[in-house]
């Protein structure tokens, strides 16, 4: 291939790449799958590109909370699940509006209350079948009231659209993305888009140690207590991200673990 035949299939896959940005939401996959058809299938393949999605992932089932004296019920097909609870001659519906979780270890649910996002007490165990979602077990009267911030869907989907000054109002959808897409590994694709050439967008394999680890540990540096250096705090905003430089000691301990405390105040 000669020098200017290699510079129009560059030009020719850049214009396609402006198409499809145009055409496809942000943080869509079959952008991708465009020129990487391999690597998508693959990555589709895992748990990570399950992460979240519709409901009915769970058969139908019953579940007996005795701490509570909390009677549950499920009916599932395919898209669509209700869940219904029983507890001192007072009962409840609802229907779910995602899954969080591939199936592989659990599943949990959340429902959509006007633009309000709440997640259920009853989840699904791939080892055990249905039982109590984690932070509810001793509670004394378990119910659809745990609201879903931002901080706690970060790990777990794409892309989150919350409302700013709010606890958990999103908007209409929800999500940009709802699984977690190429973007959380290999950042924004635009410039890749526009310049589909080697070095246009992070490969992880290419970085440094350290900065190739914070891409893991946007998610998976889990912790209870966030413990920010002195003078500095830490929140989900300066979490890690692979298309930035090396993260600086002052932001990276703990920046992820604020994620995930985060979570853990609302299981407690």
């Amino acid at each position: 291939m000669g020098p200017r035949t290699g510079f129009k299939k560059r030009r020719l896959l850049a214009a396609i790449g402006l198409v499809i940005e145009c055409a496809l939401p942000a943080f869509s996959g079959p952008r991708c799958a465009l020129c990487h058809p391999s690597e998508v299938q693959g990555f589709l393949a895992t748990p990570m590109g399950h992460s979240l999605g519709p409901p009915g992932r769970g058969p139908s089932g019953s579940f007996y909370h005795t701490v509570s004296g909390t009677h549950f019920s499920v009916r599932s097909s395919p898209g669509h699940m209700t869940q219904r609870m029983e507890r001192d001659g007072l009962a409840s519906q609802y229907s779910i509006a995602y899954s969080v979780g591939s199936g592989a270890h659990a599943v949990s649910y959340l429902i959509e209350v006007g633009n309000h996002l709440f997640e259920s007490p009853l989840s699904y165990y791939a080892q055990f079948g249905w039982g109590i979602s984690p932070g509810y077990e001793n509670l004394k009267a378990p119910d659809f009231y745990r609201a879903v911030r931002p901080q706690c869907l970060f790990c777990h989907v794409g892309e989150a659209l919350p409302i700013p000054g709010t606890l958990n109002a999103y908007r209409n959808p929800a999500f940009a993305a709802e699984a977690i897409t190429c973007e959380r590994c290999h950042g924004p694709t635009t410039a890749h888009l526009r310049n589909p050439v080697p070095g246009s967008i992070i490969n992880p394999a290419n970085l440094a140690p350290r900065a190739r680890d914070s891409v893991c540990e946007q998610c998976h540096l889990g912790g209870e207590v966030p413990v920010p250096n002195p003078g500095k705090q830490v929140s989900v905003s300066v979490v890690a991200r692979p298309h930035e430089p090396e993260p600086s000691h002052d932001h990276q301990p703990g920046a992820a673990t604020r994620v995930e405390s985060m979570c853990a105040e609302q299981r407690g």
